[in-house]
């Protein structure tokens, strides 16, 4: 916290007072009084290291501490060690080796004023925390990031908090964000190029967001409306049980991305029970979220009841009494029941069959029977101003400074992406 010119707060850490430093600061009205942001993170298995670039060089001698990070490799909590900084990467050592697979990556800034230690640029300004995850099923590229604040499981206008997903499924969303429940809506399957028809949640703080953390979710909430909380790792487990998912001791759905792992035996048996899961709401629900929201719901009431009956199912193996139940209290009409129950069956049969990621893909593409296929590619961002406000409307004369930039759906934006801008053709941005 800055107390006047030249001067920081006195701190107190470990019992130890500080007494306040001084500093100089450029007053030059030109100065960036921006905070650093980060732009991307990567992972070095064989380093051991996980590093985070921002946009901007940042303060290598006042680092944050360790435990300000949160950090799962492959779905298990892997402590940080070393923090280290140089010029706009900031690199962190992990406790444990790990190898390739799904990373999670949070960071909590201390306090919401600039801190003594923390992630900061070289003037001393913090940046923000953040939460970094993935949407999966197939990865889905440029879905859009809802945080359900209310508490109703639907991605109300509101509630977007226009973040898109990135072409390889990743988001950053600002730690200053309210905690809340994630749901992820619309995008492009960048295995198949099939649409994600239907909307995809996970509990807060969730590393990931797919088919199982959907269905997470809705168990919490049925649970919560039954008077039996449960937390995320209580429905993880649940929902594991029930779906004879063998998820490695000490991980959770919440944070695995079975995708990264499917070379596993299993991850492919995760990846195969979420891909069986998708398939049932698709080929069910096509773009209908109240029927797909219903049918998530009837499977957690299922997931529910198990908790006491010890019932679990193998989603490859459900008989038309057990779809017809799963797919109760729809809008399905009666006379389309029989037929589609039939492709479910013939669908997850088939993904209950492979042997890879790839081919559980194919079966997805062949379920959808080659409709809906996106083979586009990205349109070009367009620019045009917020308000014409010229005499005629169409002039291009404003008296405002905004600029609207129009993109294609599939395109991302995360917390924290930049824009730049030139006045001079491209000479200067």
């Amino acid at each position: 916290m800055n107390l006047g010119p030249g001067l920081l707060d006195v701190a107190i850490l470990g019992g130890a007072t500080l007494a306040a430093v001084g500093f100089s600061r450029s007053s030059s009205s030109s100065a960036d009084l921006t905070p650093p942001v980060a732009q991307s993170v990567s992972a070095n298995s064989a380093a051991g290291t996980v590093i985070l670039t921002y946009n901007k060089p940042l303060d290598p001698n006042h680092l944050p501490p360790a435990l300000a990070f949160s950090v799962t490799t492959n779905g298990l909590a892997n402590s940080v060690s070393e923090v280290a900084v140089n010029g706009n990467v900031m690199t962190l050592k992990l406790a444990n080796a790990f190898s390739s697979g799904a990373l999670t990556i949070g960071y909590t800034d201390p306090s919401a004023g600039d801190d003594l230690n923390a992630i900061q640029d070289l003037a001393g300004r913090d940046a923000s925390g953040f939460l970094q995850g993935l949407v999966v099923d197939g990865y889905i590229r440029g879905a859009e990031i809802f945080l359900d604040i209310n508490g109703n499981g639907v991605a109300d206008a509101g509630e977007s908090t226009g973040v898109f997903t990135r072409a390889d499924g990743s988001f950053f969303l600002s730690a200053t964000r309210p905690n809340a429940a994630i749901i992820a809506v619309g995008g492009v399957n960048v295995d198949t190029g099939l649409p994600q028809l239907t909307p995809l949640a996970a509990p807060a703080g969730a590393g990931v967001i797919n088919p199982l953390t959907t269905l997470v979710l809705a168990v919490m909430q049925d649970a919560a409306g039954q008077a039996a909380k449960l937390d995320a790792t209580e429905a993880s487990d649940a929902v594991a049980r029930f779906l004879r998912i063998k998820v490695p001791e000490g991980q959770s759905l919440v944070n695995l991305d079975p995708l990264a792992v499917s070379g596993d035996e299993w991850g492919l048996a995760a990846q195969q029970t979420a891909a069986q899961m998708a398939t049932i709401v698709n080929l069910a629900a096509g773009a209908d979220a109240v029927t797909a929201r219903t049918i998530i719901s009837n499977a957690a009431r299922a997931v529910m009841t198990s908790r006491d009956s010890g019932l679990t199912v193998d989603l490859g193996g459900l008989g038309e009494a057990d779809l017809a139940t799963l797919l109760s209290g729809t809008s399905i009409q009666p006379g389309t029941m029989g037929v589609l129950i039939g492709n479910i069956v013939a669908a997850t049969q088939a993904i209950e069959g492979t042997g890879s990621a790839q081919s559980i893909s194919s079966v997805q593409l062949n379920a959808a029977q080659g409709g809906y296929r996106d083979t586009a590619a990205p349109l070009a961002a367009t620019m045009r101003l917020a308000s014409d406000s010229g005499e005629s409307g169409s002039d291009g004369i404003s008296n405002s400074g905004l600029i609207r930039v129009d993109l294609d759906y599939s395109q991302a934006l995360s917390d924290g992406d930049t824009w730049e801008y030139s006045t001079d053709g491209g000479g200067t941005w």
